[in-house]
């Protein structure tokens, strides 16, 4: 079942690829405009947010151990804020 999802999937983006009017100006303007956005996306996004997440990540990951991470921030802590967990 998982293999016929990819394979309609496939055929879905062929089709679309195949019957997609690019001669029209709309079509390909949407299609630049949607390229340009991505585009800024990336550099806005990956400068202000992406990098910062990663320091981030490899400090938690550098200076605090993965018991103590799971113990506050596991399935098994204590949903309110500032309590430790029992177990």
């Amino acid at each position: 079942m998982k293999d016929w999802k990819k394979m309609a999937g496939l055929v879905v983006v062929f089709l679309v690829a195949y019957f997609l009017p690019l001669g029209n100006p709309k079509v390909t303007n949407a299609i630049l405009e949607a390229f340009r956005l991505l585009q800024w996306y990336a550099m806005n996004h990956t400068l202000a947010c992406v990098v910062p997440a990663m320091f981030i990540a490899g400090a938690i990951s550098t200076f605090l151990s993965q018991a103590s991470v799971m113990r506050y921030l596991g399935p098994s802590s204590n949903r309110a804020f500032g309590t430790t967990p029992t177990t």
